[in-house]
Order: C-alpha cells, then sequence, then structure tokens
C-alpha cells in the first residue's frame, strides 16, 4: 500500500467514525428523552402500551423471585433477560420506575448498536457514503425511532437480523464457511427475542448452496451423521403436523381445554399454517433422504447437506440455550394462540401494506422509488455474482419476509415491517446509486446533472424524515397532556375516594392511588356482578374487538342502561359509569362528574 494510499484510508477512516458519532448522538436526542414518557408507574401504562404493562409484571415476579423463568410469553426471553441482569445487580428495592425504564432502555441500546451495525455494513459492501446515507435514513424513520424506546423485543431482534444479513453477505463475498455458522446463530438469537428469526434461516441455507465451497471436503462421517439427523426429523415434523390439530391445541395449551367463539377462526387459520409449515419441512427431508446417493457422489451436495444440518443444529441450540423456558409446556406454542388471540379477524386488502410502508411512519414515496430501482439493479445482476452481493441479500430477506407478513398477518402496524426496513434502505441507497450510473453512461454530459438532482433528492429525504420525526417525538412528548384517558384518571383521583372499587379496560388510566382496580380486555355481565364494583371505565378501542358473545352483551348493556350503573362522564373514547347508590362515590353537579372535569384542574 503507497503513503498516498495509507493517508486516503485513514482520512476516510476518520471521516467514517465522525459521522458515526453525529448520527448517534442525533440519534440519542431525538429518541431518548421518549423513554420517560409515561414510566411513573405501571398504571400508566395500561392506558398507553399495554404490552410494556405485562412487560413489567413479567420483570417484578422474576426480580422478586430471583429466577430467569418467566413461564408462558408469546415471544422467546433474550430481550427479558438482557433486562433483568442488570436489575439483579441493583441494590435496594425495586420499583415499577425503575423496571419500565430498564426495559427500554435494553431495547434503545439494541437500536443503537442496529445503527452502528447497519453503518459497517454499509460501507463495506457499498462504500462510506451510502453508509452515511442508509444510517442517517434509519435513524430518522420515525417507527424506529418511536420503537427504539419501546418494551418489545422488536429492536434485539433487528440487531440480529441486521448481524445475520451481514453475515451471509460476507460469506458470498468468498469468505469462510464460519460466517454462515455466525448468521444462523443471530438468526436463532433474532429467534429467541421474537418470530423473524426463523424466516430468515432459509436465505442462509440459500446463501450457502450458491456461495463457493470455503471449508475441507466433508467427510463420509459428517455426511452419515447429516443423513441421520434429516432422517429423524422428516417422520417427526410430518407426525407433528399432523397432531397439532385445533383439538389439540384446546386440550393442551389452553388453561380451560376450549377456544373462545370469537377466535375459533383466527387460532385454527393460524394452526393450519403452522401445520402445514411442519409438514412441507418434514417431507421436503425425507426427500432429501430419499435423494441420498446423489448427494454422496457430488462434492457440493455433501457440503451443502452438512451445512443444511449445521445450521440447523446451531439454530436450535442458539434457542434453546437462550431461551430454554419457550420449550417448557408449549410455552412459545402457548404464546403465538395469544398473541392470535387478540389479532384483527378480518382479512387486509391487497393494497393495505403498501400503504403502511409508504405510510407517515416507514418509507416516503421517493424513498420507495429508489428501493424499487435498487431491487431491480440487484435482479438485473443476478447472472454476476461477484457484484451487489449484499444488496442481493437484502433482496431475498425483503421479498421473503414480505410474503410471510402479508399471508400471516391480519394486523398492519408499521412497526411489523420494522424487520425489513434496513434492508430497504440498502436496497434505496444502491437505487439511487444504479439511477446515478445508468443516467450518466446513456445521457451526455448529464453526470454532474443527474449527480446534483440525485444530491438535492437526498437532501430533500433527510429533511423530509427528520420533519416527520420531529412531529412524531412532540406528539410522544405531549400525549400525557392531551390524553383523554389521564384526565380522566385525573377526574377520579379527585371525585372518587381511594377505597373504591373500579373495573376498568386497558387503554383507560386508573391512578396507583386505587388499589382496588381490575383491568380487563373486555368484560362481561357475570364479571361485574361478581365483582360489582363502584366504577366502570369502558374504552371504543377494547369494545371495538368485539362483535358478538358476552363481551359484546356487557358493552351494549352498560350504553343503553340495563345495568345498576349510569353513565356519568365521557372524554374522548373513554366513557365513566358509576353504580347508583355508591357510598365511595363522589359526586359533582348534581347526579354527573361533567363539573368535575374542571373543578379538578
Amino acid at each position: 500500500m503507497s503513503r498516498t494510499t495509507g493517508v486516503f484510508a485513514r482520512v476516510e477512516a476518520t471521516l467514517a467514525w465522525l459521522a458515526l458519532v453525529a448520527l448517534a448522538a442525533c440519534f440519542a436526542w431525538t429518541s431518548l428523552p421518549l423513554a420517560w414518557i409515561a414510566s411513573e408507574n405501571g398504571r400508566l401504562l395500561t392506558a398507553f402500551y399495554t404490552d410494556e404493562f405485562y412487560h413489567l409484571h413479567m420483570l417484578a415476579e422474576a426480580v422478586q423471585a430471583r429466577s430467569f423463568h418467566f413461564g408462558i410469553n408469546a415471544y422467546g426471553h433474550l430481550f427479558f433477560d438482557l433486562a433483568l441482569l442488570p436489575l439483579w445487580l441493583r441494590r435496594g428495592p425495586i420499583g415499577d420506575h425503575t423496571i419500565i425504564l430498564t426495559l427500554r432502555l435494553v431495547s434503545w441500546t439494541f437500536a443503537l448498536a442496529t445503527l452502528v451495525m447497519l453503518f459497517g455494513a454499509t460501507r463495506r459492501f457499498c462504500g462510506l457514503l451510502a453508509a452515511v446515507i442508509a444510517t442517517a435514513l434509519l435513524a430518522l424513520t420515525p417507527v424506529f425511532v418511536r420503537w427504539s424506546v419501546i418494551s418489545h423485543p422488536d429492536m434485539v431482534q433487528l440487531f440480529f437480523i441486521t448481524v445475520c444479513l451481514y453475515a451471509i453477505g460476507r460469506r458470498l463475498d468468498r469468505g469462510a464457511w464460519g460466517w454462515t455458522v455466525a448468521a444462523a446463530t443471530a438468526a436463532g438469537l433474532a429467534f429467541a427475542s421474537k418470530y423473524a428469526g426463523l424466516f430468515i434461516l432459509p436465505i442462509v441455507w440459500g446463501a450457502e448452496f450458491v456461495a463457493p465451497i470455503a471449508g475441507p471436503r466433508a467427510s463420509d462421517r459428517a455426511v452419515a451423521v447429516s443423513r441421520a439427523v434429516a432422517g429423524a426429523l422428516a417422520p417427526a415434523l410430518v407426525v407433528a403436523g399432523v397432531l397439532f390439530s385445533p383439538a389439540f391445541v384446546a386440550a393442551h395449551l389452553t388453561v380451560d381445554g376450549s377456544i373462545a367463539p370469537e377466535l375459533v377462526g383466527r387460532v385454527e387459520h393460524l394452526i393450519q399454517q403452522l401445520r402445514l409449515l411442519l409438514v412441507c419441512g418434514g417431507m421436503a427431508l425425507g426427500a432429501l433422504v430419499a435423494w441420498w446417493r446423489p448427494i454422496e457422489r457430488s462434492a457440493r451436495l455433501r457440503w451443502m447437506a452438512v451445512m443444511l444440518v449445521t445450521t440447523s443444529v446451531v439454530f436450535v441450540a442458539v434457542f434453546t440455550t437462550v431461551s430454554p423456558d419457550s420449550w417448557r409446556g408449549f410455552a412459545f406454542a402457548k404464546g403465538l394462540i395469544t398473541e392470535a388471540s387478540f389479532a384483527e379477524l378480518n382479512d387486509p386488502e391487497p393494497t393495505e401494506w403498501f400503504r403502511v410502508l409508504v405510510g407517515p411512519y416507514v418509507l416516503s414515496r421517493l424513498l420507495f422509488i429508489f428501493v424499487v430501482a435498487g431491487a431491480v439493479a440487484a435482479v438485473w445482476r443476478l447472472r454476476d455474482s461477484s457484484q451487489l452481493m449484499f444488496e442481493k441479500v437484502c433482496l431475498a430477506w425483503v421479498l421473503l419476509f414480505s410474503a410471510v407478513v402479508m399471508a400471516g398477518a391480519r394486523q398492519r402496524p408499521a412497526y411489523y415491517l420494522l424487520p425489513i426496513l434496513p434492508a430497504l434502505l440498502v436496497l434505496a441507497v444502491t437505487g439511487g446509486r444504479a439511477v446515478l450510473a445508468w443516467a450518466a453512461a446513456r445521457v451526455p454530459m448529464s453526470a454532474r446533472l443527474a449527480g446534483g438532482l440525485l444530491a438535492v433528492a437526498v437532501v430533500f429525504e433527510l429533511s423530509h424524515d427528520a420533519g416527520r420525526t420531529l412531529r412524531m417525538r412532540r406528539e410522544v412528548l405531549t400525549e400525557m397532556e392531551t390524553s383523554a384517558a389521564v384526565q380522566v384518571g385525573g377526574m377520579l383521583q379527585c371525585r372518587v375516594v381511594p377505597a373504591a372499587t373500579i373495573l376498568f379496560d386497558y387503554f383507560s388510566y386508573v391512578p396507583p392511588t386505587f388499589p382496588h382496580a381490575e383491568p380487563t380486555w373486555g368484560a362481561t355481565l357475570a364479571l361485574l356482578q361478581r365483582l360489582t364494583p363502584d366504577v366502570v371505565i369502558t374504552t371504543q378501542r377494547i369494545e371495538n374487538l368485539y362483535r358478538s358473545g358476552d363481551q359484546y352483551i356487557y358493552y351494549q348493556s352498560l350504553k343503553r342502561d340495563r345495568t345498576p350503573y349510569r353513565l356519568a362522564a365521557t372524554r374522548g373514547d373513554v366513557r365513566v359509569y358509576v353504580r347508583r347508590g355508591s357510598p365511595n362515590v363522589l359526586s359533582a353537579g348534581g347526579d354527573r362528574f361533567d363539573a368535575a372535569w374542571s373543578a379538578c384542574r
């Protein structure tokens, strides 16, 4: 390396560090203040972030029991283990505020690590300028900023998915086979956080299929062990797919041996998908064993068979080691059923996901155009195995996960697209570069003009994303002040005695000064009669979940004044009912609470 080249390399490295530090500081300024929103007590979480309320109680019980056993949970336990460790090291009493902040700061730490990982991966494969632009776009994407400070496994999962994509890119870039093992490890850690790690595993296998053999010739013993493992798994998967019926789920994975009538359709849909996945996997392995002779004669197929089994074993071993409770008592399957229970029952329209993708929280339309250009460039060069390898990996991941989400998800929140967000931004950056190269090669004297227009587009996009993120930031910071649920909570604290019993829906707020308060995802008249609370609070958001059944009758009976409770006040979508003649409720302005709104401020 010449001295000039060495100077340029040092200058570039310095610029890279400065750019990364500046982006990290910008991200911290934008996102960290949001971590303190609604963190004062657990009851506030019921008004805004119900998953966080559940996570708070999970960790509070684990801290008290000094245990890593979390019981039934919809996801793997890696995120919760990472949050539990610093809580164990803390001395003295641990309150709700400390647990909530710890959970959120673990999420934020992995969001920051994802930015660093994306910067490093994009810089290696696409150059420094592409790395700066892609990382800046991610740091300014509203859904990424918002979910970076929410207690959820998404950011831990996203970090390991980005690591996995990077490892696959290194393997395809004539790297050693150890990169494939690293990719399988990262996929297992992602799956130990949430679900997407399972779906990136086929890309790990596919990359090994097209990558050059980068290790010693597979030994006869390794091939024999691989065949034995595949031969044992094939019938086991088929049998599991046959037995995993709705009746089995009801008998073994539910508390009372039944599935709620309004959830039967959704749960059965999920079960059929899982059964199909298990049976297809078993049949594929069976076909692999049946055609083993050609495999033994081909060095490429022998290598593929060994790597397929190796990566699968690594994936399962990592997931089991990090999240052992997910296997205990079918906890992970129970979590899936629980998730399905609260999913919307209607199928999305074909264009629904596109509207979410180019909505106010994910990509702009301009950025989406660049993503399409990047995808076209990656497909155009499919025959050239030496170019755009990382972009091809990103495109494969975007296409595969998009198909999974569109086929399986019934809810359409923007954060469902987080697993593919870094890959989308890599495609957007390479798409812009492809547009510039195409224009420069075909239109005389257009290179500078095209470069200038592309620079203007990038600056416009960054400023547009910054504006969207800052608006979201202001909305979240003022959420407490404008929330109807918080206003209702303040009114209760002013007009209701602490001894009152309260039955309230999630997404409403009952201050912790009321110890006798019961949250619900939709009550019934039987529960109302059994508890006979002094105050009942309902929210439209929970009511809309039910179109029939006991919960529907409960809400309709309250609204039509067919219960011993009268409507006392409304605020936004929150309704407050009080039991007639209750001694624990103080009236204001006659027999209604309406005058209390201003009196309690």
